[in-house]
């Protein structure tokens, strides 16, 4: 995958639509997604035919904001998905099949019960996030992709339990990126999933699965 060109964190799909569709039309678009409320997202504009392999033109990285502003309604957060991959139409979707784990902390001392109401929130959301994706691509004949986040890891890093960390170094080497490895509150690590799961995803599209 070439270098890619980072795009402003957007909640607004028709600021998304700038950002996007504004650019030189492509034949196809791809997409990799780290599902969230820091939604990350990595675009390729790509063409391909039977004379030549595929060859990208341009990759775009940033997020995709999908919270709940003031006013709003919880189910907003998946009627902007929609509006992004409305607004996006991608050709095809490469997305983490992710699950919720809790941090070890959260399990020390904690009952079943205290468990089970700290987790049910995120992990409903993930659930959620992932139908909404699958329901819109069902919808418009838009074929995905899913990897699991230990499978994403090891493409990336060679190792299976890599933590965010190392996820952005090798980021910052493989795609010209410039992120701080040590300091990644702005959600830097979801772009960097999500470039990975693009790049895995196109690979393997590439070799015709």
């Amino acid at each position: 995958m070439t270098k890619l060109t980072r795009f402003p964190i957007q909640r607004d799909p028709q600021q998304l639509a700038a950002d996007f569709l504004l650019r030189p039309k492509p034949t196809k678009i791809a997409i990799g997604l780290d599902l969230g409320t820091h939604c990350g997202v990595a675009v390729s504009y790509f063409v391909q035919s039977v004379q030549r392999p595929l060859e990208i033109r341009q990759t775009l990285l940033g997020q995709v904001l999908l919270d709940v502003a003031p006013y709003e309604t919880g189910p907003m957060r998946f009627v902007r998905l929609r509006q992004f991959l409305n607004v996006l139409l991608p050709d095809i979707i490469f997305l983490e099949d992710v699950k919720y784990t809790p941090p070890k902390e959260l399990l020390v001392g904690k009952s079943i019960g205290a468990v089970i109401a700290r987790i049910a929130t995120p992990a409903e959301l993930l659930g959620a996030f992932k139908a909404t994706v699958a329901t819109w691509a069902e919808e418009n004949s838009v074929p995905t992709g899913n990897f699991g986040s230990t499978e994403i890891k090891k493409y990336a890093t060679g190792k299976g339990n890599a933590n965010k960390s190392m996820m952005i170094k090798e980021c910052n080497a493989r795609f010209g990126t410039s992120y701080d490895p040590d300091n990644y509150k702005d959600g830097e690590d979801n772009e960097a999933d999500a470039a990975f799961i693009l790049d895995m995803g196109l690979s393997q599209y590439s070799k015709g699965v």
